[in-house]
């Protein structure tokens, strides 16, 4: 199942709309805060991720092992 994070904070209700509007079977990881070590965490087990309003920059990158596009 390919992992897609979404790597701005945001309040739930964006994060259901995205949820909503994922394919099946892809799942999402979203942050609890707003927290470059929680993105760090979060990067390191998606495939793919969102890039909206926060930087992806270059330690957040580093930390991205899998990831497959942005």
């Amino acid at each position: 199942m390919p992992t897609v994070f979404y790597n701005s904070h945001a309040t739930p209700d964006v994060y259901a709309i995205i949820r909503a509007v994922a394919p099946a079977g892809f799942d999402v990881l979203t942050l609890d805060a707003d927290s470059d070590d929680e993105r760090k965490a979060r990067l390191a087990a998606a495939d793919v991720a969102i890039v909206a309003s926060y930087p992806l920059r270059r330690p957040l990158i580093d930390a991205a092992v899998r990831l497959r596009l942005v």
